[in-house]
């Protein structure tokens, strides 16, 4: 059974894309004045250019997750694919063989269960199905997938 989830902000509308791209240069805008201003005041020119390259780092890192990134899951007949797309472009995230599943849970057992272990992250706060953490080795060391699936993910997982 192959089933595929997308998960994440919908496309984006031009309007919107727009207005986005205009608050974005707005809040850029403002840090500017803001290092412009501690730059007058006696600040050395380091210390401002890191709170503006910071501030501006962060403004386009809460971008990037908010409107930008999604995720896509697949479960085919033998692994688990989870991909990052960026506009139309799914890129690669994780992939891992459904025989190679350790556990399927709440990330709270897995840690107990399983200790502390490498874990890759792909939910969205706007998706409404809950977190659902799976142990899985690969390449000889256990490690941790935290992600929203539906029933239909978690069905094709669970086949074997």
């Amino acid at each position: 059974m192959k089933a595929n989830q997308l998960v994440g902000q919908n496309e984006v509308s031009n309007k919107a894309g727009i207005v986005i791209v205009l608050a974005s240069l707005a809040a850029l805008y403002l840090i500017s004045s803001l290092a412009s201003i501690l730059s007058s005041i006696g600040l050395t020119p380091l210390f401002t250019s890191i709170i503006f390259w910071g501030l501006g780092g962060t403004v386009c890192v809460i971008v990037y997750y908010l409107f930008i990134i999604r995720y896509l899951y697949s479960v085919d007949g033998v692994k688990v694919t989870i991909e990052r797309v960026y506009h139309k472009k799914p890129r690669p995230m994780i992939e891992f063989m459904k025989r190679d599943i350790l556990f399927i849970g709440c990330a709270e057992d897995a840690i107990k269960k399983h200790g502390k272990i490498k874990t890759h992250k792909a939910i969205r706060r706007t998706n409404p199905n809950k977190p659902v953490a799976v142990v899985f080795k690969r390449a000889g060391e256990k490690q941790m997938l935290i992600f929203q699936p539906n029933e239909e993910i978690l069905k094709a997982m669970s086949e074997k």
